[in-house]
């Protein structure tokens, strides 16, 4: 069912200027108004929260639906003056003025896992504003539900058909960084952002998996992205909720402001779960790395592509540096090794790397690199008495 039918768009209203989500249409259509509350339990069942926060007026009625239907408690959101006894509120800025929401004291408590539902995300600014309720009422937030998003996204399932696609001229549109999908971003809803973490080499263990998984349900909406870099994003994270996100152990490791190599390295799965790969990528690629962070300091980010073998999965033609697994001789044996490509490009003008070395052990490759660093990329070798080199944020 196609849920966008049922939205009506009525302009300049409340005001001029105003795009209005109307969502009588979609309420009244029984297998329509049925799908939003399948897709809402459906988000239930994923998050599993204790209670339904429903925010006044529209989010009344999907709140209640909602939580008749999962069999949860429903706990009102509301204006100013209208609840009863002890209230804590918040005053917030919203897409055409300014409002205050207000829960009461002892609505939520022990930590209870929340669901905010409503009708419709606009600046985000009142989301954001029950999420900060919610908390400070001793809840915890795991989500969000919004009943025109849910038609919206329906509506993007037909972005790819070649009949609806927008004009495109066929000049390029690849300039962002891997690197520039990382840090503390905001998003065009007011109070809210996005954080990107930097999982180094893209390896996630099952532990990193289910810590961020508590860290989007404590800090976000439950929603975890995974980036074509290998990286993740946090969607949906209040302002209020940044710096304690910030502190948490795990961004030790997957930082939001990895170092100027870090940023910038992809490497392929390579023989550990590969038959074809002849060398270990991601291990190596994290320990070269490393080391080389110790020996120099780099004034821009340089992009380095590993694999494991021609097959090029990991794509080194692209990098700056590319690394592909190969064999060499060292010492009269056979040894592990890497053929190193330098040049590639994939901005406005993308080229292929070419050949530099054909096969350099393993063992040597470090030294090389950082010949290489310093030679072609501005690389200024560190003080060996200057000790460990912090992370570096990169602009």
């Amino acid at each position: 069912m196609d849920l966008r039918q049922l939205v009506r768009d009525v302009p300049d209203f409340p005001k001029p200027g105003i795009l209005f989500r109307d969502l009588t249409p979609l309420m009244r259509d029984p297998q329509g108004w049925q799908e939003v509350i399948r897709q809402l339990s459906s988000l239930c069942d994923r998050l599993q929260p204790d209670l339904i926060v429903g925010i006044e007026s529209r989010g009344f009625i999907v709140g209640t639906a909602l939580a008749t239907t999962v069999q949860l408690g429903f706990v009102p959101v509301r204006k100013p003056g209208k609840l009863p006894g002890a209230v804590t509120g918040v005053d917030y800025a919203l897409e055409y003025g300014t409002d205050r929401l207000e829960i009461t004291s002892d609505a939520l408590s022990g930590g209870q896992r929340v669901l905010v539902v409503d009708d419709l995300l606009a600046t985000g600014g009142t989301a954001a504003a029950c999420a900060q309720l919610v908390e400070a009422a001793g809840g915890t937030l795991c989500g969000f539900g919004f009943v025109a998003e849910l038609a919206a996204q329906q509506e993007s399932h037909h972005a790819g058909d070649p009949a609806t696609a927008a004009p495109h001229d066929g000049s390029h549109l690849v300039s962002r960084a891997p690197r520039d999908g990382l840090g503390v971003q905001p998003q065009k809803q007011a109070g809210l952002h996005w954080v990107g973490l930097h999982v180094p080499m893209g390896r996630l263990d099952a532990a990193a998996m289910a810590e961020l998984a508590r860290l989007v349900r404590t800090h976000g909406s439950g929603e975890l992205r995974l980036t074509e870099a290998q990286n993740a994003l946090i969607v949906n994270v209040p302002a209020a909720r940044i710096q304690a996100l910030q502190a948490e152990p795990l961004l030790q490791r997957f930082r939001p402001d990895p170092s100027p190599l870090q940023a910038e390295a992809v490497s392929c799965t390579g023989n550990a779960y590969c038959s074809f790969a002849l060398i270990p990528t991601k291990g190596t690629a994290q320990m070269v790395l490393e080391e080389l962070e110790q020996r120099v300091e780099l004034p821009h980010a340089v992009r380095m592509h590993w694999t494991g073998c021609p097959n090029a999965c990991g794509q080194p033609y692209m990098g700056q540096i590319g690394l592909m697994g190969a064999k060499a001789r060292k010492d009269g044996q056979m040894v592990e090794a890497a053929k190193i490509f330098l040049g590639g490009a994939m901005d406005a003008g993308p080229k292929l790397a070419e050949l530099h070395d054909k096969g350099v052990p393993l063992s040597d490759l470090a030294d090389v690199l950082e010949q290489l660093l310093v030679e072609r990329f501005g690389a200024r070798r560190r003080d060996p008495a200057a000790g460990p080199s912090p992370s570096v944020a990169v602009s």
